[in-house]
């Protein structure tokens, strides 16, 4: 008995294995556009050394086929090109031709020879494969597959945002800011999937509130609205009450997630509310939930 269940376990384990590795093999484009145009700046991953040229494929335009002449490669005059192109080893080129019928680019490595072009490609392309990351992440948390995945919510992205990696880490402190893309289902294995990958500083937030009590309870009252005020924080995002100036408190809180935050302060108020209130006290924000600043982690 315990062999078969030792053995069911190990089937299992290897099955997640599989499919794990499955998702992490996905391949999709990391752009809108199918081709590359003329002019922009790719990533070749050589591959093969033919008599004219040397053939590879494009990773973000999903290992599209294409090719550099050698008389692309440099402008010295040398008898080999294996010390300037490697095999699997990317290379930086610019776009001199595209075949839309066959889907098959034209390089030139000799004219990326920006230096500026090629630090902002360098960031950019470095972004693009973070966003990857994410993806199949959260394709292989969802079981959507990597390509719907990219359509759905990294393609839409490019239309409001320099980048798409903006744009998510945007989402972490507001989730409301992707409630025009329609895929709210998808928005908490986003969030977990998103922060596998990227370190996320958490935002201080706080509220400035006036409370006073002049009945028999007084301070003790104003003592027991803010002791239920830090009730409502949880282990992972705690809720601390201190006195500005009599009769001024501020109640505080860090969270990665601004909307979040700012519900945790509202319900902290309104129990600070109801306390004061049921003891004949007297309660008023005066400054209402807000983001102070990113807090130190």
């Amino acid at each position: 008995m315990t062999t078969m269940t030792t053995t069911t376990t190990m089937i299992t384990e290897s099955q997640q294995a599989q499919q794990q590795l499955g998702y992490q093999l996905q391949q999709y484009r990391y752009y809108p556009n199918k081709l590359p145009e003329i002019g922009d700046y790719v990533l070749f991953t050589p591959q093969e050394y033919l008599s004219s040229d040397i053939s590879g494929h494009l990773p973000e335009y999903n290992n599209l086929e294409c090719f550099l002449s050698h008389s692309q490669i440099t402008n010295q005059n040398v008898q080999s090109y294996s010390k300037f192109i490697k095999p699997d080893r990317p290379e930086i080129c610019v776009v001199l031709g595209v075949d839309p019928k066959d889907n098959h680019v034209a390089l030139s490595r000799k004219q990326a020879n920006d230096p500026l072009q090629r630090k902002y490609f360098k960031g950019f392309v470095k972004k693009s494969k973070l966003v990857d990351l994410i993806m199949k992440q959260l394709s292989h948390a969802t079981g959507v597959t990597l390509k719907k995945l990219y359509k759905q919510i990294v393609f839409p992205l490019y239309s409001d945002y320099h980048h798409p990696l903006d744009g998510l880490k945007a989402f972490l402190y507001d989730h409301s800011v992707f409630d025009k893309y329609n895929f709210s289902s998808l928005y908490e294995d986003l969030d977990r999937s998103i922060r596998v990958k990227i370190h996320v500083k958490n935002l201080q937030l706080q509220a400035d509130i006036q409370i006073t009590c002049y009945s028999y309870e007084g301070i003790g009252a104003i003592q027991k609205s803010l002791i239920a005020a830090e009730k409502v924080g949880t282990k992972q995002f705690p809720i601390i009450a201190t006195l500005v100036a009599s009769p001024i408190y501020r109640i505080t809180t860090t969270c990665s997630n601004r909307s979040e935050g700012i519900k945790l302060l509202n319900l902290a108020c309104k129990k600070v509310k109801s306390v004061i209130e049921s003891k004949d006290g007297s309660f008023q924000i005066v400054q209402a939930p807000r983001v102070v600043r990113k807090a130190r982690n």
